[in-house]
């Protein structure tokens, strides 16, 4: 480890971070304990700093995965930094309420959130192939990576445990959308009331494939369509130019892009979606929004390579597209949009129960308990 200067820096940064953890953990209960000197309120204080993760944690990995690892790590140290400073000034002028040393405490937790899964996705980019020759087993999220894996470190295979990643089976329900969200939606953005929308998640960026998909937009220019491209936009210069491309193309009237989409509003747009699309440049390793627009019974035309062939696997063949195959993505389109609705109810039935027994976060989480307990 000690010849890897990234890991060793990686190891003290941790280390002097750990220590002052430990001793917020025991200071904080301390504290309230001697400012109130009430064993319930010391309780609900403490509380205070778990509830972030009960609430946001499911979001955190997601978001961490849009930004730098190693950005990220900062900016969580030095909130948590910050905050901590906060304490010591708060108790001096005498502001030292039950109330906002619980506040404080919830902002402490939540800083932290992105930490670890930021630092858990950074190990493996700063980690030598010798290094990873010593481990007792890696998780590939997929197929694709495992091979990956192999191709590029020649990890013995018997080494490598495929997990993919899980899905929140009772979030993504259809049944968990209002018309009242719907509504709400429709109004803000201005989507047509009277048209088929075809959604095409994923942030905008180059690899993504949103400009190449907009040929087939072209296509359906006269149809009754609406097309939606929604994910965040913070490549500014890319998202900029893909905007240009809408407006060059003549398509602002039959598409619209959405930013800053949280989860509930997503899961809303698929169930609004006729068709999702997942047609990115390269494989990933992944692709969650698979399996989300499944759960939610929708039809999904993906490009099926990398993590997408895992989902895909056993399902209808209408989902699954040559990558970069625009003529057989608009032919699936078309197959797509006139299928009657028993057709439709037989295939996403299929789906749903499908992703359910393979791609649950239940059956992840037993999957990782059972490689621990074997290892």
């Amino acid at each position: 480890m000690f010849k890897n200067k990234n890991l060793v820096y990686l190891f003290l940064g941790q280390l002097i971070s750990y220590t002052g953890d430990s001793i917020y953990m025991i200071a904080l209960p301390w504290l309230i304990l001697d400012i109130t000197n009430s064993s319930s309120t010391t309780a609900l204080v403490t509380m205070s700093s778990y509830l972030p993760t009960l609430i946001f944690g499911i979001f955190t990995g997601a978001l961490v995965d849009k930004y730098s690892k190693k950005r990220v790590m900062i900016i969580s140290d030095l909130l948590r930094f910050s905050i901590v400073l906060i304490f010591p000034i708060v108790i001096f002028l005498g502001y030292q309420s039950t109330l906002i040393l619980g506040i404080l405490a919830f902002l402490m937790s939540f800083s932290g959130l992105p930490f670890y899964p930021a630092r858990d996705s950074l190990i493996p980019q700063i980690t030598s192939k010798d290094s990873l020759e010593k481990a007792n087993s890696i998780v590939a999220i997929s197929d694709y990576v495992k091979n990956e894996i192999i191709k590029q470190y020649g990890f013995p295979e018997n080494k490598i445990t495929v997990i993919n990643r899980g899905c929140d089976i009772e979030f993504f329900k259809p049944n968990q959308v209002s018309n009242n969200k719907i509504n709400k939606i429709i109004l803000e953005n201005k989507i047509p009331f009277n048209k088929k929308i075809i959604l095409f998640p994923g942030r905008i960026t180059e690899w993504k494939g949103q400009i190449e998909f907009l040929e087939v937009i072209k296509f359906f220019k006269e149809k009754d369509l609406f097309f939606i491209f929604v994910g965040d936009t913070k490549n500014y210069s890319f998202a900029n130019k893909f905007l240009k491309k809408i407006k060059e193309y003549n398509l602002g009237h039959i598409c619209k892009v959405i930013d800053n989409v949280s989860h509930d509003d997503l899961r809303t747009m698929y169930f609004m979606s006729k068709i999702v699309i997942s047609a990115p440049l390269k494989p990933e390793g992944f692709g969650r929004i698979i399996s989300e627009s499944l759960l939610m019974k929708k039809i999904i035309l993906a490009y099926n390579f990398g993590g997408a062939k895992d989902q895909l696997y056993k399902l209808n063949d209408l989902y699954k597209v040559e990558p970069k195959n625009i003529k057989m993505l608009i032919k699936k389109i078309n197959i797509a949009l006139n299928l009657n609705a028993e057709e439709h109810e037989n295939i996403s039935n299929e789906s749903r129960l499908h992703i359910i027994k393979y791609f649950s976060k239940q059956n992840m989480l037993s999957k990782y308990l059972d490689l621990y307990l074997n290892l």
